[in-house]
Order: structure tokens, then C-alpha cells, then sequence
């Protein structure tokens, strides 16, 4: 069956079902087979209701403050992890954009990726905390149209300790902790399943706090936050970037 065939009988009545699937950018030519274009469809909707089920688990899981104890695959994070997730809740974008950690460059990024259309988005709130005084407070953005999970969520971080704005060195090396869950997540985390790349984030995020208190700590000589991780050194380079990949083997943190 050709869609010569049938297009002038009853008109392309798969349409409707390549729009649901985020397909419809591209005409079909008039040569195309139409089991062909069924099966394309039917394959891009199973794909989308796939990632949309795992993304809901996954939310559920860490609205119950569930983290470590949801992972298939643990190899790598360290099995002791001092920090905990506090709080993970879905806000209003109004409530997102009204945060002051949302600079205007995170902006117009988030803006490029959603362009007008913000009823198809996520946004979350989540509270990452460690005694004594330390919070690190993460506001994600998830684009749960089309592009998820092949556009990966974008974290904008802020962090107290005591209530207070930290030291330049700690400002640095969140910038690093931001960047590397922004753009450099696969070099350190082998995710498996890209549906559950929300959810390997987060993991690293809690475990990796550890490593930014406990590097802080020792590249300031306070000890205020007692070094329950090896790793070789407190930071590389003037940007301190931090020891933030896991070797199971060994049980230590190194520079990627």
C-alpha cells in the first residue's frame, strides 16, 4: 500500500498520531509505504511513553527522599554518603524564574530550550543538606516534550553554610559541581538507562556534596567537615575543580 493510493481516498489520517509522536516536522514523500510510517509512529509513542513512566517513578521515588536505595547501579557512588536529600518538590515556572540564582544567561538558555510553550516542562526544587549548617539547594529543569531524555535536565545550584554566602573557594568549586552535572555528567556517571538520567543526578549531587565540604575543609585547614572520603587532593587548578570521580575498586575519589 502506497500513499499514492489512499491519500486522495481518506487524506493522510496518520497526522494526528505523528503529531502525538513529535514526528510531524518532516512530510513524508508521496513514495513512502505506509506500514513504514505506522510502524515509525508507533515506535516514537512506545519510546516517549517509556521515559515518561521511568521520569514518573523516579519523582515519586525522590518526592519520598528515596536516592540511593532506587539504584540499579551503584558502581558509582561510594556506599557512604554523609549528606542527604531534604526536600524534592515540583514548582510553578513563576516560581522557578522568581528564584536569584536564575541569572539572565540561565535564562535564555532555559528560554532557547522551551522557547513560548511552558505548560510542557518541569521544574523542581530539591534541599540537599549536611550537619553542621551546610545546604545546597538545586532548582532543575526538565523538558518533558520531545527532547527528553536526549536534552538532559539543567541544574542551577546555590549553597549556604550556616545561613551564610561562603568563601570564594567554595563558589568555585560549585561552579564545577554545576558544570559537570550541566555538560560532563557521562564522563563521571555510566547511566545505563537514558530515561533514568534524573535520577543518576541526583545521586551524584547528594554524594558529591560530600566532597565539596570535605574538599573545602582541607584545602582551608578548618575541619569542620570531617573527611569520611579518600581522595588525593582538595581541588586541581585555580577553577579548584573538585575529585569527583568515583573508583569503586580502589574506594576513592579522582580527577577525570
Amino acid at each position: 500500500i502506497s500513499l499514492d493510493d489512499l491519500e486522495p481516498k481518506i487524506g493522510r489520517f496518520y497526522a494526528f498520531a505523528q503529531k502525538m509522536a513529535g514526528i510531524n516536522d518532516e512530510v513524508p514523500s508521496k513514495n513512502s509505504q505506509l506500514c513504514e510510517i505506522l510502524h515509525s509512529v508507533v515506535g516514537k509513542i512506545r519510546s516517549r511513553v517509556r521515559s515518561r513512566c521511568v521520569l514518573a517513578r523516579i519523582t515519586h521515588s525522590l518526592h519520598a527522599l528515596k536516592v540511593f536505595d532506587v539504584l540499579k547501579n551503584r558502581n558509582d557512588f561510594p556506599d557512604n554518603v554523609c549528606a542527604k536529600l531534604t526536600g524534592f518538590r515540583m514548582i510553578t515556572a513563576e516560581q522557578f524564574f522568581g528564584y536569584g540564582a536564575v541569572t539572565e544567561e540561565y535564562r535564555m538558555l532555559i528560554e532557547f530550550e522551551r522557547g513560548t510553550n511552558t505548560n510542557k516542562q518541569f521544574y523542581f526544587s530539591a534541599m540537599i543538606e549536611r550537619d553542621p549548617g551546610a545546604k545546597l539547594h538545586a532548582l532543575i529543569f526538565v523538558w518533558v516534550d520531545i527532547k527528553y531524555p536526549k536534552v538532559k535536565p539543567i541544574y542551577i545550584l546555590s549553597f549556604t553554610l550556616d545561613n551564610t554566602d561562603v568563601s570564594s573557594s567554595f563558589n568555585s568549586s560549585l561552579i564545577h559541581l554545576e558544570r559537570v552535572l550541566n555538560a560532563d555528567f557521562t564522563t563521571y556517571v555510566t547511566c545505563d538507562d537514558p530515561n533514568a538520567i534524573l535520577e543518576a543526578q541526583m545521586a551524584f549531587l547528594v554524594s558529591r556534596f560530600d566532597i565539596l565540604l570535605e574538599s573545602g575543609s582541607a584545602a582551608n585547614g578548618c575541619g569542620q567537615f570531617t573527611r569520611e572520603h579518600l581522595f588525593s587532593r582538595p581541588y586541581r587548578g585555580r577553577d579548584h575543580q573538585l575529585p569527583l570521580y568515583y573508583q569503586k575498586n580502589m574506594n576513592t575519589f579522582t580527577f577525570r
